[in-house]
């Protein structure tokens, strides 16, 4: 299957992660403006150990009386060593930006499409190599 017939399912409840061990992150003292930033806690070298980074930008109403969008804004990066001894930072990031008068099912429906597209197989040919047949 390819990104052209793709298959998602609208208003989803649920998504189910299986396999793989458990990661615990912990606040590590990053100053992150209007935001937190994590880093996996068991992971004791400082160069490879995975983050993540929460951020949101409140709605403001405008002199018209509409409102901006809020956004929030979660980045996990996967730091490492490349093979000449240089830094490298491997990372996803994902956007929401919604008009504070929608529904919260929105929001939540955007959530579960979001994450049906970036693990399904009729993506991965465009995830691994930017494939868009």
């Amino acid at each position: 299957m390819a990104i052209k017939g793709m298959v998602l399912k609208d208003a989803a409840t649920s998504m189910t992660v299986v396999g793989g061990s458990d990661m615990t992150f912990t606040e590590d003292g990053v100053q992150v403006a209007n935001g937190v930033h994590v880093s996996n806690a068991a992971n004791t070298d400082f160069l490879t150990r995975e983050n993540c980074t929460f951020k949101y930008r409140p709605p403001t109403q405008k002199s018209d009386g509409s409102w901006t969008k809020g956004k929030c804004t979660m980045i996990y990066v996967e730091p490492g060593v490349d093979a000449n001894g240089k830094m490298k930072y491997d990372l996803g990031r994902v956007e929401l930006e919604l008009d504070p008068t929608s529904a919260a099912t929105v929001g939540t429906n955007i959530c579960f499409m979001l994450g049906q597209m970036l693990t399904q197989a009729a993506t991965l040919a465009f995830r691994t190599s930017g494939s868009l047949a």
